[in-house]
């Protein structure tokens, strides 16, 4: 017996069998009654492994006395150049024969054919491709996205791959048993982009894992290293996360952009007669990250949606918030001073201000103008443009942090002939400020189409980034407020109170971030009074007259305000208190009402323990966040018993600190 080994190699790759004009094409024998194999199409090999050789003879089988039987082991690059080969002789009675070592080879693909002699007759021949490469080939998931397509809408499908550093694999993507993709993981990533089935229903997903590619190999006739089954449900009531826009009947337009460019706001039933479906541009691709999903802009993309998103009433421009849920990837990379528009120009002087970089984010344009713009400047901070403005009104910080997913949204509400806008990330306001309500009627080229309940549609156009100068990241949703609750013009009413339900639960007794007139608690003034749009502000000698939590247990009434000037505090029983300045441009007082013979401290508190107080005298204390605490001890009343007359009086002082600004009041159980 002669031996010539083969060398181990730096990559582990497949075997792929080869038809009857290749290479490896076998001569004469009977298959059926002897049959000789090595290692299987498809199985993946370690540097430096041996091959097990195995004969199997039918029952048949006689073969000839008159020659010594022989096994020859051959190995072969792609292109057909023997490499090595390893001879085994008098092997008529064997069943297994020493297993052949494998010489030193470049990584790669390479045949193995092992043929049985009887004398110098073909009796059977097994051929295969082999990949020989260390380390660890798996998949360890497949996910689609979304979690539920809706028909022929564009789809995510993603798989978690493990293989060894430097290795080019090649993945084969199948939808009901068809392949959908197939190419080196260089060309296709671990995700690819498909249209979901027409038809509802549930369809198998699989995704196989071969080591290498190679033209020269036949994927279809070797097995995967590895392979991983899922499931695409395709229905056409899709699955909504909890981090979704909605109510739907909240909002004047709105998109989830999960696969679709379906309008989901209450427009579409407005106005049945317009299909309000975006139309996308070709650059645009859904990408998926751990927590959103949608379609990603490169800074010369855009998604342009038929009709104006802001709504109007009446023949004037409504109350809304503009919102959306994106992931920036690099403010400013690919960011824009210039737009080549004409009909943009004053917008473009605005936004570029002292020569600023911004990204288009969202646009609207009605006729010939520029009727709003969202932006986002080079250091993340949100910015507004309308019509008729020279300067832009931008966030007072940076909203927008690279590499996040956050929701933003720009509130506008109309006040007169002056307009109220609200920056804010998530459910936090970052600023306000106020600038001047553009006219209607006064601009060149608009036209409003009459909805139901005075609602109005602004006929022209609505962009989600921009062909210049546009957004760099991932939009999942986009949607614009525009009523409340009871279906009044309103903006974004509920985000102060939702967050503060959403944390307190239960032991919420109200909470009003004063964001719009709509209000969330019965407040009764007195005096001069203003609503900004984000707080209440105060001047010299008003009052604002706030509900005095009652109950068995201690309650707390939290009021966040501007920290100026000195104010006066009355509770329902004529105990007055006097608050100075605070330190914090940005002050807390905490009201504690303890019923009597209760313990003054907070469950779980972590402040020093409070002296034991009476019903004459409040205990007044600086908590270490900075926030002013003074706990009154008030006679026990049965839990959910309330008298109107019980209210909490806040009475600005006559400073000249100018008016004293509210910006939000909170009231909860403390147990």
């Amino acid at each position: 017996m002669r031996s010539v080994g083969l060398a181990s190699i730096a990559i582990l790759l497949l075997l792929s069998a080869c038809d009857s004009g290749s290479l490896f094409r076998s001569a004469a024998g009977d298959p059926s009654a002897l049959r000789i194999a090595t290692v299987s199409a498809g199985t993946r090999l370690e540097p430096g492994a041996a091959v097990p050789v195995r004969v199997t003879r039918g029952a048949e089988y006689t073969g000839s006395s008159e020659f010594p039987d022989s096994v020859l082991v051959e190995l072969f690059d792609l292109d057909g150049e023997l490499l090595a080969e390893s001879r085994f002789d008098s092997v008529d009675t064997a069943a297994t024969l020493p297993p052949v070592e494998l010489p030193d080879l470049a990584a790669g693909a390479y045949r193995l054919r092992a043929t049985y002699f009887d004398g110098d007759t073909v009796v059977a021949t097994n051929a295969v491709t082999v990949f020989i490469v260390a380390g660890e080939f798996a998949i360890r998931g497949l996910t689609t996205y979304p979690a539920s397509s809706r028909p022929g809408a564009d789809s995510l499908l993603s798989a978690t791959l493990r293989v060894p550093d430097g290795v080019d694999p090649y993945l084969e993507w199948l939808v009901d048993g068809t392949v959908v993709r197939s190419g080196p993981y260089s060309e296709t990533g671990s995700t690819i982009a498909i249209s979901a089935p027409v038809a509802q229903g549930i369809y198998s997903v699989r995704v196989n894992l071969y080591p290498l590619w190679d033209s020269r190999i036949d994927f279809a006739t070797v097995e995967p290293v590895a392979t991983f089954r899922s499931e695409l449900v395709v229905s056409n009531a899709p699955v909504r996360s909890a981090s979704d826009l909605g109510p739907r009947e909240r909002f004047f337009s709105l998109y989830h952009l999960q696969g679709t460019f379906e309008e989901s706001g209450s427009r579409a039933g407005m106005f049945p007669s317009i299909s309000f479906a975006g139309r996308p541009d070709p650059a645009l691709s859904l990408a998926a990250l751990d927590d959103v999903f949608g379609y990603r802009f490169d800074g010369s993309a855009a998604l342009v949606l038929p009709g104006v998103a802001w709504p109007a009433i009446d023949g004037a421009l409504a109350p809304a918030s503009f919102t959306l849920r994106v992931h920036a990837e690099s403010p400013g990379d690919e960011s824009s001073t210039d737009d080549t528009a004409a009909d943009d120009a004053a917008a473009d002087d605005a936004a570029s201000g002292a020569g600023a970089e911004y990204q288009t984010m969202v646009s609207m344009r009605a006729g010939d103008s520029s009727i709003a713009r969202l932006l986002l400047d080079d250091s993340g901070r949100v910015g507004l443009v309308l019509y008729g403005w020279s300067l832009p009104l931008w966030s007072a910080h940076p909203v927008l942090v690279p590499g996040q997913s956050q929701r933003i949204t720009v509130a506008v509400v109309p006040d007169g002939d002056r307009v109220i806008v609200q920056f804010r990330e998530s459910d936090r306001l970052v600023s306000s400020d106020i600038g001047a309500l553009p006219d209607l009627s006064a601009i060149p080229g608009v036209r409003v189409r009459r909805g139901d309940s005075g609602w109005g549609l602004i006929e022209g156009e609505t962009r989600l980034g921009a062909t210049s100068g546009g957004f760099v990241g991932i939009i999942d949703d986009f949607g614009v407020r525009f009523r409340s609750d009871r279906g009044d013009p309103a903006a974004d009413a509920s985000m102060f109170a939702d967050s503060m339900a959403a944390y307190h639960e239960a032991r919420l007794i109200f909470a009003d971030g004063f964001d719009t007139a709509d209000r969330r608690v019965e407040v009764d003034t007195d005096g001069s009074v203003e609503w900004t749009g984000s707080a209440m502000l105060l001047n010299a000698g008003a009052s604002l007259r706030l509900p005095q939590p009652a109950g068995v247990g201690t309650r707390v009434l939290r009021i966040e305000y501007d920290g100026k000037g000195e104010f006066g505090v009355a509770i329902a029983d004529g105990r007055q208190i006097t608050v100075a300045r605070a330190a914090s441009p940005r002050a807390v007082l905490r009201l504690r009402f303890v019923p009597l013979g209760a313990a003054s401290e907070p469950a779980g508190g972590s402040e020093s323990q409070e002296r034991a107080g009476s019903l004459d005298e409040p205990e007044v204390r600086v908590l270490r966040d900075g926030s002013l605490q003074v706990t009154v001890r008030v006679a026990a009343v049965a839990d959910g018993a309330t008298d109107s007359a019980s209210t909490v009086t806040i009475t600005r002082r006559q400073t000249a600190d100018g008016p004293m600004e509210i910006r939000s009041v909170l009231a909860f159980r403390d147990e």
